[in-house]
């Protein structure tokens, strides 16, 4: 898959191209079907499927104080579209230059800039300056370009819209299943391993506290993980501490001894254990950390 962070130059020469637009923040069941259908497209007009997306996440620039938590960070996305078969990437920068541009001005930056064929969206999208851009108005606008434009329907999870923000709620209420349906897999951090207060290891769980970047944590608890390094899995016992000073989860890889400070480790939220407690004396907390740990371990054992 070819990356690109800029419209100049594009590919010289290159063959028509179905570009879609959007956050595919976590792409999730609905950005699959708008990718989907941009394979689709793209194979019988012979041409290149595209997407489109921006760095910061728009609503991360222009109001930061509001914008959600991520579901995946750029280099994550990027590996999933490859996965699914898209032959680019545009991370393009999102800066007050692109905020101020008309939505006639922004659709004539990509015509210009890219050999388009057609784009696809979800039914929600918006663009150009405040917003102001809808799918009625891109409509107009592709066709006076000569451009199509598809607008899949929305994917359905219990018989409701998927969404990234549903699928925040449901990671944010420690629904772990339900945000894996909606992303058709498990939910997935990446951080690097740093230092701490040994607490785990002094009771003979060392753990790995892994500190995030702006990802969205489930709710303080104990939780069923999987933890990759180096590309192996390894079954892992994962703590949202409500106490941590760093945006981070601290992680148990069960049955292993490993020293692990400085290594990137990604981590997959498989169940939800048990919701955070608190405990008066030491043993109490290591016996139920012990409970915690055989419950993972039956969990994982009994995982597809």
């Amino acid at each position: 898959m070819q990356t690109y962070t800029s419209l100049d130059p594009f590919p010289a020469e290159s063959p028509p191209v179905v570009l879609a637009i959007g956050a595919f923040d976590g792409i999730h069941l609905g950005h699959r079907k708008v990718i989907g259908t941009t394979l689709e497209r793209a194979a019988q007009t012979g041409g290149q499927s595209w997407v489109l997306a921006f760095d910061p996440n728009p609503k991360c620039f222009l109001r930061p104080e509001r914008a959600p938590l991520l579901l995946a960070l750029p280099e994550q996305r990027a590996r999933q579209l490859e996965g699914l078969g898209i032959d680019g990437f545009l991370l393009l920068p999102f800066n007050n230059t692109i905020a101020q541009l008309s939505p006639e001005a922004f659709i004539d930056l990509l015509h210009a800039a890219i050999p388009l064929a057609g784009i696809v969206v979800g039914e929600n999208f918006r663009f150009g300056h405040k917003a102001a851009g809808n799918i009625t108005l891109l409509r107009r606008l592709t066709a006076e370009r000569g451009l199509f434009l598809v607008v899949p329907e929305p994917a359905h999870y219990q018989e409701e819209p998927v969404s990234s923000t549903r699928i925040r709620q449901a990671i944010r209420e420690a629904q772990i299943t339900d945000a894996t349906a909606m992303l058709t897999r498990p939910y997935r951090i990446r951080g690097e391993v740093i230092p701490g207060k040994q607490i785990g290891r002094s009771m003979g769980f060392p753990t790995a506290n892994v500190h995030l970047h702006n990802e969205i944590l489930p709710p303080p608890g104990s939780y069923a993980v999987e933890a990759l390094i180096n590309n192996r899995r390894y079954p892992a016992a994962g703590y949202v501490n409500p106490w941590a000073e760093d945006h981070m989860v601290e992680v148990y890889l069960i049955d292993e001894i490993e020293e692990l400070y400085g290594e990137t480790m990604e981590v997959d939220f498989i169940a939800h254990v048990r919701n955070d407690q608190q405990f008066n004396e030491v043993e109490e907390l290591k016996q139920q950390i012990e409970q915690d740990v055989e419950t993972v371990r039956r969990i994982l054992e009994q995982k597809p």
